[in-house]
């Protein structure tokens, strides 16, 4: 009979942490006045900018040093096998047509954007008068 006491008391005690997580008005109107939010009947918590930066940068630091040592590979033989004139000359002439791809698509999204406010403002002041 202990063994079934001991059982039951936890499981007291797992439906109580399951009830505390219901949203109740009370609990609703503190995460409000604190800023946060509820999803479904979890609260969502804020977290400083400062413990995401930070979280970051041992994500990136641990990232990096992961692929260290694939980085270090002898005599010239990486992933992308033997690095020769050509491998490097074609890599180069791709990250120049990446760039210049990118800068064009971002200047032709950000006329349609500005066309967009202007319309917008127009729109606003037509309607006002």
């Amino acid at each position: 009979m202990p063994n079934l006491h001991k059982s039951f008391t936890r499981l007291v005690a797992l439906t109580e942490i399951f009830v505390w997580f219901r949203p109740t008005k009370r609990r609703i109107s503190q995460f409000r006045k604190s800023g946060a939010c509820i999803v479904g009947r979890f609260p969502v918590v804020k977290v400083s900018r400062r413990a995401t930066a930070s979280l970051t940068a041992a994500l990136t630091t641990l990232f990096a040093l992961t692929l260290a040592p694939a980085a270090m590979a002898a005599d010239g033989v990486g992933l992308a096998g033997r690095a020769n004139d050509l491998l490097i000359t074609f890599f180069c002439f791709g990250v120049i047509a990446f760039f210049a791809i990118f800068v064009i698509v971002a200047s032709l999204i950000q006329g349609k954007l500005d066309a967009k406010k202007d319309q917008r403002r127009h729109d606003l002041d037509r309607f006002k008068s």
